[in-house]
C-alpha cells in the first residue's frame, strides 16, 4: 500500500499577511492557510465549533481583513505617526473580536452578510452539537477590543477602583486617598513627572521634552495574573519635525560644552534670582542626560525622538475585595519621553558662538511647562507646582515587573524612572536609603 503525503500548508503567519496588504502586494490565502491563521493567530480552536460554523469562518475572515476600518490610517502609518506593531495590535484585536461574536451568534447572520457581499462558496449543512467556543488556551489572552472612558478631574481619577455589584454588574467607586503631598517636588521631579512638559527657547537654542508615559489599564479578576511585554528597543520612533526644514545633526559633546559655557556665561552675569538659575540649569541637565539616554551620542535639529526613558516598566493594582475573585484594576506604566531639538546654532565650525552681551536680559531662556492631562500652561516652576497640589493628588508607588520592588513615584521621577534591578534579598541587605518601600 503506498503512503499518500498530505499536501503542507504554507506557515503564513497573520502578521505576514498585514505586511503583504499594507506594502501592497498580491496576496492568495488558501483555506487551510486561513484555517491555520484563525487557529494559531487569532486563538479559535475549529474542532469545538459546528462543522458549518466552521466552514463559513475562512470566508468570514477574509470579509472582515478585507473591511476593517483600520486600513484607512494607512498615511498615517507612511509618515510613521503610528508603529506597526501599535496598528498590528488593533488589527488582531479587532478580527478576534469579529470572528468570536460571529461564533456565538448563528450560522443564518454570517450566511447572509457574506452573499450580501457576494462571496461564493459551497455550503456544508452537517450538523454537530457546539460545546465550546472558548479560544485555545495555549495562546496568549489579548484584552477586550474596547475600552471604558471616564472623564473627570484628576484627583477623581487617581481615586477610582471596581468592584462587583449585583446581578454581575461593576460599580465604579472612588475611594479615599491622601490628598496632601509629603513634600514639593523639586525641579528635576516635576519635569519627569507624568504628564508635565517643559520647553526650552533661547536665542541659540529651541527644545522640547515631553513625558508622554503610557499606561495600559484593564479590568481582571484578582487571580489572575496579568503579563505584559517589554520592547527591546528603548527608541520607539524617530521623526522629523516639520518636513522640507534643514536638519543638522551635532554631536553629544559638542551640544554638552556649549550647553555648559551658557551655563557658566550666565552665572557671570547673575540671575534675577539663584532659583531661576537653578531651575534652567535642571533642564538642560535632563536635556543633556536624554541625548544621553538615546545612546546616539548625537541629536539632530528638526527632530523627535520617542524613547523609553528609565528602560523599565511597572504596574500597580487597585481592588476592593467583596469576594474571592475580587475585581482588580491593573496599570502597567512605561515611562516614555518625546525629546524635540527645533533649533540650535550654538555651534558654528565646531566653535561655540559668542554670546551677544549688548544685551544681557535676552540672553536668559524662556521656559514654558504644561500640565499635558489638564491643558494648562505656566511660566514658572512654582506655578506649575501649585497647580499638581491642588489639582492633582500624589501617584501610587508602582511595582517593578523584573526585581518586583515597590518604588514611590516621587524617587523615580528624581531618578529619571530609572533604577538598579536587584534580588529582593540582596537588596533588602544593601538598601541605605528612602528610595523604594521594600520592607524586611
Amino acid at each position: 500500500m503506498e503512503t499518500v503525503k498530505k499536501k503542507s500548508v504554507p506557515e503564513i503567519t497573520l502578521d505576514q499577511c498585514f505586511k503583504e496588504i499594507i506594502e501592497g502586494k498580491p496576496l492568495s490565502l488558501e483555506i487551510a492557510t486561513l484555517n491555520n491563521i484563525l487557529n494559531k493567530g487569532l486563538g479559535i480552536n475549529l474542532n469545538y465549533l459546528k462543522p458549518r460554523v466552521k466552514y463559513i469562518l475562512p470566508y468570514m475572515l477574509v470579509h472582515f481583513i478585507t473591511s476593517w476600518p483600520g486600513w484607512k490610517k494607512i498615511v498615517h502609518y507612511q509618515k510613521k505617526e503610528i508603529t506597526f506593531e501599535n496598528w498590528f495590535k488593533r488589527f488582531k484585536e479587532y478580527l478576534i473580536f469579529k470572528m468570536n461574536f460571529m461564533i456565538k451568534n448563528d450560522y443564518d447572520k454570517a450566511l447572509a452578510l457574506l452573499k450580501h457581499n457576494s462571496v461564493e462558496f459551497e455550503e456544508n449543512v452537517v450538523e454537530k452539537t457546539d460545546t465550546s467556543t472558548q479560544t485555545n488556551p495555549n495562546i496568549e489572552k489579548v484584552t477586550a477590543p474596547f475600552s471604558i472612558e471616564i472623564f473627570g478631574p484628576p484627583k477623581v481619577l487617581n481615586s477610582l477602583v471596581f468592584c462587583e455589584g449585583p446581578n454581575d454588574s461593576v460599580i465604579v467607586r472612588e475611594y479615599k486617598v491622601n490628598t496632601l503631598w509629603d513634600t514639593p517636588l523639586n525641579v528635576r521631579q516635576m519635569i519627569n513627572w507624568p504628564c508635565i512638559e517643559v520647553e526650552f527657547k533661547s536665542n541659540h537654542l529651541h527644545f522640547k521634552r515631553t513625558n508622554q508615559h503610557e499606561f495600559k489599564r484593564c479590568l481582571t479578576f484578582s487571580s489572575e495574573k496579568i503579563f505584559y511585554k517589554k520592547s527591546d528597543n528603548c527608541i520607539e520612533d524617530i521623526s522629523i519635525i516639520k518636513d522640507g526644514a534643514p536638519r543638522t545633526a551635532y554631536t553629544l559633546n559638542s551640544i554638552k560644552e556649549y550647553c555648559n559655557s551658557y551655563i557658566t556665561f550666565l552665572r557671570s552675569l547673575q540671575a534675577p534670582n539663584e532659583d531661576i538659575q537653578k531651575e534652567l540649569e535642571m533642564v538642560l541637565e535632563n536635556f543633556i542626560l536624554d541625548i544621553v539616554d538615546i545612546k546616539k551620542n548625537s541629536m539632530a535639529t528638526n527632530t523627535s525622538v520617542f524613547f523609553n526613558i528609565g528602560n523599565a516598566i511597572y504596574a500597580r493594582n487597585k481592588s476592593i475585595k467583596t469576594s474571592n475573585q475580587a475585581i482588580c484594576f491593573g496599570e502597567c506604566l512605561t515611562p516614555k519621553l518625546n525629546l524635540s531639538l527645533y533649533s540650535f546654532i550654538g555651534i558654528k565650525d565646531q566653535k561655540i558662538v559668542p554670546f551677544d552681551v549688548s544685551e544681557p536680559v535676552n540672553l536668559f531662556p524662556t521656559i514654558t511647562y504644561w500640565c499635558t492631562f489638564c491643558k494648562k500652561q505656566y511660566l514658572k516652576c512654582s506655578e506649575l507646582w501649585n497647580h499638581l497640589q491642588n489639582t492633582h493628588v500624589m501617584e501610587q508607588p508602582v511595582l517593578c515587573f523584573k526585581c518586583k520592588l515597590q518604588f514611590k513615584i516621587v524617587n523615580l521621577s528624581d531618578h529619571r524612572w530609572f533604577h538598579e534591578c536587584l534580588p529582593r534579598k540582596q537588596h533588602l541587605e544593601t538598601c541605605t536609603s528612602e528610595f523604594c518601600l521594600c520592607s524586611p
